[in-house]
C-alpha cells in the first residue's frame, strides 16, 4: 500500500543514519512510513540507461520543490531536483518495472534513502 503525502510537514521527516546511507521516514500520526511519497505533475518523461528522467515545471509541484529546499539545507552536496535551461527534472529508478504508460499527467515517486558516494549525497528515488 502506497500512501501519497499531499502536504509535507518538514517536522515529520525522520532520518536514520547508517554508515553509508540515510534512510528516510515520514511520521504520519502513529505510523512511520518508509520513504517520502509525493505526486508530481510532469511535462514529459525520458528513459536513459534504465533510469527515468521526469521533467516538470514549478506549477502545481510545490511539494517536491519545498522538499528539495529542505533536503539541500539538511544534506550537503545533494541534488534531489535538477534543472536544465528550460525545466526541472528528477532521476528515478523503476525497479518494479511499473508500466508508466498508465500515468497520463501525474507520476508518483518515493524518496527512500540518500547514499553517500565520494563526498556526495545521492537520493534514491523510485517510481511507485
Amino acid at each position: 500500500m502506497n500512501i501519497i503525502i499531499t502536504e509535507i510537514n518538514k517536522d515529520k521527516i525522520i532520518v536514520y543514519n547508517n554508515k553509508s546511507e540515510y534512510k528516510l521516514y515520514y511520521d504520519l500520526e502513529n505510523i512511520k512510513i518508509s520513504g517520502i511519497s509525493v505526486k508530481i505533475k510532469y511535462k514529459y518523461i525520458r528513459k536513459y540507461n534504465n533510469l527515468y528522467y521526469i521533467y516538470f515545471d514549478t506549477l502545481n509541484n510545490d511539494n517536491i520543490l519545498d522538499l528539495d529546499k529542505y533536503m539541500k539545507l539538511r544534506f550537503k552536496n545533494l541534488q534531489l531536483v535538477r534543472n536544465n535551461i528550460t525545466s526541472f527534472y528528477i532521476i528515478c529508478n523503476n525497479f518494479k518495472n511499473i508500466d508508466i504508460s498508465n500515468y497520463k499527467k501525474y507520476m508518483y515517486i518515493s524518496i527512500n534513502k540518500i547514499k553517500k558516494v565520494k563526498n556526495n549525497n545521492i537520493s534514491i528515488i523510485n517510481i511507485i
